[in-house]
């Protein structure tokens, strides 16, 4: 009657923190934990060629969860000139 316990969908939050971390992961710095990942799953460091790749390597369950929704994030992301 009140609007519930106020409690998130799972589902979304989890696409949310995948998009969250595809996009701290591409975005500038050089975080170690960025280094690991860009060497560890052998991936190009251009934007362009990593949204171009077809089917990154699966790796651990963060990584996974990154990569299935970075389809998100180039859909809803640009680059300004």
């Amino acid at each position: 009657m009140e609007g519930g316990l106020g409690l998130r969908d799972p589902y979304t939050l989890n696409q949310v923190m995948g998009e969250k971390i595809w996009w701290r992961w591409r975005g500038g710095g050089g975080d170690l934990w960025k280094q690991n990942w860009t060497r560890k799953y052998n991936m190009p460091k251009r934007m362009k060629e990593i949204l171009q790749y077809k089917d990154p390597p699966k790796g651990s369950t963060i990584w996974n969860l990154a990569r299935q929704n970075r389809d998100l994030v180039a859909q809803h992301a640009f680059l300004e000139i």
